[in-house]
């Protein structure tokens, strides 16, 4: 079966994510400055209440492990109920879904796949119409 693969990201390589370097506490101090800069009247409150720039950057980082997991947890749960769905079907429907899959445009991914699954009766009735 047709499947992308999924390569994880930079967050994920060891402490990438949550080095700091010189680019990114610049960044990040900048960041912080023209929120100071917006509101001017606040500006000493907000000084006071604003995090750091290396919690700024750990933060960031932390989110977007957290985000790439929820990706990750949500493409597997597709594909498992895709799957599901794929061993409930009859052989032969079976058989001409994914033959219909491995032949198609879509890209090989977990969403579109469950969808395909979805489908599978509107898809396979399209096919039969177009001969």
């Amino acid at each position: 079966m047709r499947h992308a693969i999924s390569y994880k990201t930079v967050a994920y390589r060891e402490g990438a994510a949550t080095r700091v370097t010189s680019r990114r506490l610049a960044n990040a101090t900048r960041a912080l400055r023209r929120e100071r800069e917006k509101r001017p009247l606040f500006a000493a409150q907000l000084a006071q209440e604003q995090e750091t720039p290396e919690a700024r950057i750990l933060a960031i980082a932390t989110a977007a492990i957290e985000q790439e997991q929820r990706f990750r947890d949500l493409a597997a749960r597709h594909w498992r109920e895709a799957r599901a769905r794929l061993a409930a079907m009859p052989d032969e429907k079976r058989a001409q879904l994914l033959a219909l899959w491995e032949t198609s445009f879509c890209p090989p991914d977990a969403s579109y796949f469950a969808d395909y699954t979805r489908n599978a009766d509107k898809i396979l009735a399209r096919r039969a119409r177009r001969g």
